[in-house]
């Protein structure tokens, strides 16, 4: 850690170590000198901030047990400091901003490091004011939230077909555990599905089979708000209704619509309605008869 002169009170200037056995600081140079353009284009972040934070590994201390993989092991215990750092720094009306890459070579000489001593995470800290950042945060929460909502259902449509994209999200500090340290699905919170529906933009129905299918979907699921664009799943189908479904088109309908459209390509109203109308077209021109006429114009050639 590097602190400032005059920045942080009951500290002087200088370079420290955290030592975690005693959980104290230890003082290494009395020197605070560092070069600011070091961080580059985060360089009026650290004129303004009080300190700098530093998380080195120790490579020759953790490769005898990782191998290989002791450099990737270092950078994932950082990211969980790191993690636990930002988060209750705040608590103690303190502001962290992780910063970029740091060259080593660059800090090397003022830590007094050694070869085996690689530079994993670098912040940047000081004062805030919590009231006025708990403030801020309460006004972007539902905004910030709708943007992780976002982007997480963009990512999934890329990686999951569309029945196994979530509809909905909570977002939690911490998952409750039971006492052998699992999750304890019990206490989850469920979600406002009911609302989420209630809030939705519905389109109604345009056409016949569209006010059919919606009849049938409502009656199953026992919702009311379908539009013809949600998707089933989201309205609360899941497999066994499903099947279910498919059983319902068969005997009102007379189609046979596989699980694996209704699954993949008739996810909604209007794409069902679509795979409904092609299928009793197609029903429609089997069952017409050949006429007389096209009998007897009917000519036999042997080749």
């Amino acid at each position: 850690m590097l602190i400032k002169p005059n920045r942080v009170e009951g500290l002087s200037a200088g370079i420290y170590y955290y030592y975690p056995a005693e959980h104290r600081l230890i003082l290494v140079s009395d020197s605070s000198e560092i070069d600011g353009s070091v961080y580059r284009g985060n360089q009026p972040i650290f004129d303004n901030g009080a300190f700098s934070l530093f998380l080195i590994g120790e490579l020759s201390a953790i490769t005898p047990i990782y191998g290989e993989l002791a450099k990737e092991y270092c950078l994932l215990e950082a990211g969980h400091i790191g993690q636990l750092l930002m988060k209750s720094a705040p608590e103690q009306e303190i502001g962290l901003c992780p910063i970029g890459y740091l060259e080593l070579s660059e800090i090397q000489d003022l830590f007094k490091l050694e070869s085996s001593q690689v530079l994993l995470y670098s912040f940047v800290g000081g004062k805030i004011n919590l009231a006025q950042t708990q403030q801020w945060f309460s006004s972007k929460t539902d905004k910030g939230f709708q943007s992780i909502s976002v982007q997480l259902r963009e990512y999934l449509q890329q990686k999951l077909p569309t029945y196994m994209v979530p509809s909905e999200y909570i977002l939690l500090d911490a998952l409750p555990l039971t006492a052998n340290g699992k999750v304890d699905r019990k206490m989850l919170p469920t979600p406002d599905i009911v609302r989420s529906k209630s809030e939705a933009v519905l389109t109604p129905p345009k056409t016949e089979m569209e006010r059919s299918l919606v009849e049938i979907v409502q009656e199953l699921l026992q919702v009311y708000a379908v539009g013809i664009d949600n998707n089933f799943f989201q309205l609360g189908m899941d497999s066994l209704k499903l099947v279910q479904l498919r059983n319902k088109l068969q005997t009102q309908l007379r189609v046979n619509i596989s699980l694996k459209q209704l699954l993949v390509e008739a996810t909604n109203i209007a794409e069902l309605a679509v795979a409904v109308d092609e299928q009793l077209t197609l029903a429609k021109i089997k069952s017409v008869p050949l006429s007389a006429e096209s009998d007897n114009n009917t000519e036999i050639i042997e080749l």
